[in-house]
């Protein structure tokens, strides 16, 4: 199909299909039939270098707020209820 022929809906369509394609190759794990390459290109991209890793911040780490003390009491409340409830039933 000669794409001046195309409509430009037609073209758009055809180049986002190419770009899609070709974005998801190399990020899904495939292995090249031509060369017979036993490794994928997922395995040979992403190496484990322990350079690359850097130190962790944890200053906003599991900080505690309102919401965090609100959903302690409420807990807390739940299992008091719940303790009493059993309570009373052995009783």
């Amino acid at each position: 199909v000669d794409p001046s022929t195309l409509s430009q809906r037609e073209r758009d369509n055809r180049m986002t299909n190419q770009i899609g394609a070709n974005m998801w190759r190399t990020c899904n794990p495939a292995y090249d039939a031509r060369s017979m390459n036993t490794t994928s290109v997922t395995k040979a991209e992403f190496t484990y270098d322990p350079e690359d890793i850097e130190p962790v911040d944890k200053t906003h780490f599991r900080r505690r707020d309102n919401f965090t003390f609100y959903v302690e009491a409420a807990a807390k409340s739940h299992n008091l209820a719940k303790a009493s409830a059993k309570e009373a039933s052995a009783e």
